[in-house]
């Protein structure tokens, strides 16, 4: 996996080869210094979930070229005030992605079936129009992660 993680940023991103954060469990653990702590395997990747600071953005792609990256499969998810969830003991937030194709709240533990649809689309990622979005592409997003970057859009 190739990860591009900008500097001063902490988070703990948790994937899972399931739907519904079913299935093997992987996380990596971004430190403010530049370190890493463990890996997520984009090829097996269904959903996710990651605690950050308010502000941090995640963008996983199906690319990892260096440009042109957007013109494929992207999707790109903020942990926003308003659109996050609490952890059990209460000191961190985050957003969950039961399933990578598909919308559901912050913090659904399990996606729904019925109301089925994609995230929003937008031509980049200075379009934000909500807390996910991003670029469907010909093929499922699912277990096609190449590169993971996150970085900062707080204030």
């Amino acid at each position: 996996m190739k990860w591009l993680v900008a500097p001063r940023i902490r988070a703990e991103l948790v994937g899972f080869t399931g739907i519904n954060f079913s299935g093997q469990r992987m996380t990596v653990e971004l430190w403010p210094s530049g370190s890493q702590k463990g890996d997520i395997d984009g090829a097996r990747l269904k959903s996710i979930g990651v605690f950050a600071p308010v502000g941090t953005r995640v963008v996983l792609r199906s690319s990892n070229a260096e440009q042109g990256w957007d013109a494929y499969a992207w999707r790109a998810f903020e942990v926003r005030e308003g659109s996050t969830f609490t952890s059990r003991d209460g000191r961190r937030v985050g957003v969950q992605i039961p399933d990578l194709d598909f919308l559901d709240a912050p913090h659904a533990v399990r996606t729904d079936s019925v109301t089925q649809m994609t995230y929003r689309m937008v031509q980049s990622l200075e379009d934000r129009p909500d807390w996910t979005y991003g670029r469907v592409g010909h093929t499922s997003l699912k277990e096609r992660v190449r590169s993971i970057a996150v970085d900062w859009v707080g204030d």
